[in-house]
């Protein structure tokens, strides 16, 4: 054989490799299930706004052991939810959602405040987590 028609050779038996595999992945697959949860399994999702300058809601209460989705936005500029002690630090921004999941791994009060400077109020931006 020359050499052109090796290449051609070994052309033609990739593409039916190729084929052969792409049509043996559904038997070889079938019985495999993915491994994904339900959405919202086990999580408890909780609204968060935020605006100049608060949080709505305030407070905001949970029970220990408690797996907690925050799901936010803002009214009006860019602020961010930030609740030290639980490991929270959430970017919220006007017309967007962001979320952020944790567990309430420890009982107490903890205060939640803005991260992001958003006017003269900033300072003041807190809120209430209670975690029973």
């Amino acid at each position: 054989m020359n050499r052109v028609a090796d290449t051609k050779m070994i052309g033609a038996l990739t593409f039916a490799l190729v084929v052969v595999a792409f049509l043996a992945m559904p038997v070889l697959f079938k019985n495999r299930e993915p491994r994904v949860e339900p959405l919202n399994q086990g999580v408890r999702e909780i609204r968060v706004e935020a605006f100049r300058y608060g949080f709505s809601p305030d407070p905001i209460k949970v029970k220990q052991g408690e797996r907690i989705r925050l799901v936010g936005t803002s009214r009006d500029v860019a602020h961010s939810l930030v609740i030290p002690e639980l490991g929270v630090n959430l970017l919220l921004e006007p017309g967007k959602e962001s979320s952020v999941e944790f567990t309430a791994n420890k009982k107490g009060t903890f205060t939640m405040f803005c991260g992001v400077y958003c006017g003269g109020g900033h300072g003041s931006m807190r809120g209430t987590v209670v975690v029973e």
